[in-house]
């Protein structure tokens, strides 16, 4: 089996929506399709590496931005989620029709 690979724009989005969103680290690399390990060696990484955690100042046009490409992140997720559960309701539903 092969590594998977991630992007670093992907790894600093994990830790902002992890950061910000008060999910534990187990249940949003489970939201995001990672394991526990992955995300908490990203953030560990982060903490030691001060220039990957360092921000300079935004306008307020800019923090908005990134709160709105925040929510669209978190909107991906929950409807990658909800597929998932209409998906299974739908197998269950098929196998009870049977």
């Amino acid at each position: 089996m092969s590594r998977q690979q991630y992007t670093p724009e992907f790894k600093r989005r994990a830790l902002e929506l992890l950061a910000e969103s008060g999910k534990s680290v187990p249940q949003l690399a489970s939201e995001l399709g990672i394991s526990d390990n992955t995300l908490y060696g990203w953030r560990h990484t982060a903490k030691a590496d001060k220039s990957f955690t360092r921000q300079p100042q935004c306008s307020e046009q800019a923090l908005e931005i990134r709160r709105l490409k925040r929510k669209v992140i978190e909107l991906e997720e929950d409807k990658l989620i909800l597929k998932k559960v209409a998906a299974l309701f739908s197998r269950e539903s098929r196998r009870g029709s049977l």
